[in-house]
């Protein structure tokens, strides 16, 4: 789905590496990073990134989601 700008942003659902199921309203600003593969040097590497400027998003109150279509399992962080 492609939207036009100015169209309001759709809810998305989705279940977490916890199995957690979350639903993004989009209220707050929002910022979602796609990547395509889980473990990946290139999308650990993007990661990283976003979550070192993690406490900079919230202090301007934005959420942030990374989105792939790995399963959840592959999502999980090693104990």
């Amino acid at each position: 789905m492609v939207l036009e700008t100015g169209t309001a942003v759709p809810e998305v659902s989705a279940t977490t590496q916890d199995g957690e199921r979350v639903t993004v309203e989009f209220a707050a600003p929002t910022v979602l990073f796609f990547y395509p593969r889980d473990g990946t040097p290139g999308c650990t590497t993007e990661a990283r990134q976003f979550d070192a400027e993690l406490d900079a998003f919230r202090d301007v109150g934005a959420q942030v989601y990374g989105v792939s279509t790995d399963d959840a399992d592959s999502h999980r962080l090693p104990s």
